[in-house]
């Protein structure tokens, strides 16, 4: 939709994803939304192959892009270190992912991580990621 006026909008919500996964893990982007609330404890960093993402290319001068929230509420230190995405009716790539401070993450115990993984398509498959971690 492109609107040459100005949009006001409130309240807007999203149905959060419970996902129980303790690795690795597949995530369909049209059919669950693009919060995911991680439940598992996870072992090690993990990746995400993200699925039925919309098209981030189109025919102008502004491009597309979404954000994908993880919530991981696990035990342990891990985040998603590797983005895979397949656009709708595409293939699946892997993404470059760029960390918020450089590459090395340092997470201590906390009570809750968030990671928002920013995607833009420029040609090829860009995720910006920043992870928090929050503590009770």
């Amino acid at each position: 939709m492109y609107v040459s006026r100005n949009i006001y909008l409130n309240n807007i919500t999203e149905s959060v994803y419970t996902n129980t996964a303790t690795s690795s893990f597949t995530h369909d982007y049209m059919a669950n939304g693009s919060t995911i609330l991680l439940t598992g404890n996870f072992t090690a960093n993990f990746t995400i192959s993200i699925t039925n993402v919309p098209s981030l290319t189109i025919a102008s001068s502004y491009g597309r892009a979404c954000v994908v929230t993880l919530i991981i509420t696990g035990t342990g230190k891990f985040y998603c270190n590797a983005v895979n995405i397949t656009p709708i009716g595409g293939s699946s790539t892997g993404a470059t992912v760029y960390y918020n401070g450089g590459s090395s993450i340092s997470i201590s115990s906390s009570t809750v991580t968030v990671q928002q993984l920013a995607i833009y398509n420029n040609g090829s498959y860009i995720v910006l990621s920043n992870v928090s971690s929050f503590y009770a």
